[in-house]
């Protein structure tokens, strides 16, 4: 309930991918007045009404610039240092607006920007990027993958992902790397192939796949769900 004569606070939340126009009192802008929200995303304004008062709101689309303050804005994670729950919530709000893009809006974004973002989406501890290798070979040990290679692969984490984990729907998530022998072929399939290879012979295939695995609770040892990612997007070039 809002009081007449009183100081009220005002908070005004854009949808993901949108950000404040512009806020009018009695049809006058008020916009240079307002606060910033420490979510980042919101604003806020004190405003005393009386009966006459009227408050006009509006909204549009996220540009280049401001998704580019959103993520430099980010709290600041220094090494190792697992981001806080709040630290957590403004990186998957920045993800969430990212998210709300459009391929083209994305493109335009400074690349050292989109990688801070998934750098920083990296260091929650609800996300996991690891390397699978089940191949009959030796030295396997010595295949790693980097933290710079390991954010590649946050990019084809999705809206619907990132909601999941931020409304506690799954606790982790989990993009499993699996490298796999090649099934040798059959013997009258290497019958046939030796005939063509004459003095060759079959070299060592492996195949790669990347699986997008979600589970209910952290310590769980099957996921909830799996799916198989088939293409990578773009940043990834």
């Amino acid at each position: 309930m809002i009081g007449k004569d009183e100081p009220t606070e005002f908070t005004f939340t854009p949808d993901y991918g949108y950000q404040l126009d512009d806020v009018k009192v009695n049809g006058v802008s008020v916009k240079s007045d307002l606060k910033k929200h420490e979510d980042l995303r919101s604003s806020i304004y004190t405003l005393t009404t009386d009966i006459n008062t009227s408050l006009e709101v509006s909204f549009r689309p996220l540009d280049k610039d401001t998704m580019e303050d959103i993520i430099n804005n980010l709290p600041k994670l220094e090494g190792t240092t697992n981001p806080s729950e709040n630290e957590t919530n403004k990186i998957f709000d920045a993800k969430l607006d990212y998210e709300a893009l459009s391929e083209d809006e994305k493109n335009k974004i400074d690349e050292k920007s989109s990688d801070k973002l998934h750098e920083d989406l990296l260091k929650a501890t609800e996300i996991e990027v690891e390397l699978s290798i089940k191949v009959s070979t030796s030295g396997n040990d010595a295949i790693k993958i980097s933290d710079d290679q390991k954010k590649r692969f946050l990019y084809t984490l999705n809206k619907d992902d990132i909601k999941e984990l931020k409304d506690n729907n799954a606790q982790l998530l989990k993009i499993v790397i699996e490298i796999k022998d090649i099934d040798n072929p059959k013997d009258e399939e290497k019958e046939k192939i030796d005939g063509v290879l004459s003095d060759y012979t079959i070299g060592k295939h492996f195949v790669v796949e990347v699986i997008k695995e979600k589970y209910q609770n952290k310590d769980d040892d099957t996921p909830k769900t799996t799916e198989k990612i088939t293409s990578m997007p773009k940043a990834w070039i």
